[in-house]
């Protein structure tokens, strides 16, 4: 009796290996389901927080790009697995844990307030856990807090950026313009994303260049697109935001 079921034991287990077998080989999930986790991750680590988000002065006003607009975003600049990616004032750092999630990239970020960049190292070590359960391939992560105009890494990091995302729609001017001596730095070929064009320094009302300018938008091709009710989370309706490519 005991061999009998010994062997019924082995052709089941046998049946089952061949079923196993011949199934198709696990894959991760989409890019779909990968913004759904990040919405779940959002959920958890940023919207009981909220209260943190909201600034009062001019250069703290927290504001999101959505995550389909940043796909697109993603899409448009070519975002890759080996590429790197890095935001100047990360918030809460879905945008750097986007990055990492959907490309595969290394995807850094700096957030000036204390208590979002708190938010930000939470949401970050959340899409870590999240990565290694799903089997999501994913490149190192890092959202720091400080001063983006006075980090030697993030010098760093502009230095060796393909994707640079600024969203500078209410930054002062005088932070515009220290932005401006960080990316000079870009490579050629790097990529900046910006709500404020840094492509008009350096040019008159005709379009001209003035005689002597060497202001750092000349630095820059830049191209203006369009984005669309839904696609921030501060205004309804749609808006204009800019694609700079460093030419020198």
């Amino acid at each position: 009796m005991q061999e009998r079921d010994d062997q019924i034991f082995l052709d089941t287990l046998k049946i089952i290996n061949n079923i196993f077998g011949s199934a198709p080989p696990l894959v991760g999930p989409d890019t779909q389901c990968i913004v759904h986790l990040l919405q779940e991750i959002y959920g958890r680590c940023v919207k009981p927080k909220q209260e943190h988000l909201k600034g009062g002065q001019e250069e703290t006003v927290y504001g999101e790009l959505m995550p389909e607009f940043l796909e697109r975003l993603f899409d448009e600049t070519h975002l890759e697995s080996d590429s790197l990616f890095v935001d100047l004032g990360s918030g809460a750092g879905n945008t750097v844990a986007q990055a990492a999630l959907t490309r595969g990239c290394k995807a850094f970020g700096i957030e000036l307030r204390s208590a979002v960049a708190a938010i930000a190292d939470t949401m970050v070590k959340a899409a870590i856990v999240r990565s290694q359960i799903w089997g999501i391939p994913v490149g190192k992560i890092d959202v720091v807090c400080g001063d983006m105009t006075r980090n030697a890494e993030v010098l760093e990091w502009i230095q060796a950026a393909d994707l640079v995302l600024a969203n500078n729609l209410k930054f002062p001017p005088s932070l515009n313009e220290n932005v401006k001596n960080l990316i000079q730095f870009m490579k050629p070929g790097a990529i900046l994303v910006s709500l404020e064009s840094f492509g008009l320094c350096g040019v008159n009302r005709s379009g001209a260049v003035h005689s002597g300018a060497d202001d750092v938008g000349l630095l820059f091709e830049v191209s203006t697109h369009q984005y669309f009710s839904g696609d921030v989370s501060w205004s309804n309706a749609g808006g204009e935001y800019y694609i700079h490519r460093k030419i020198a």
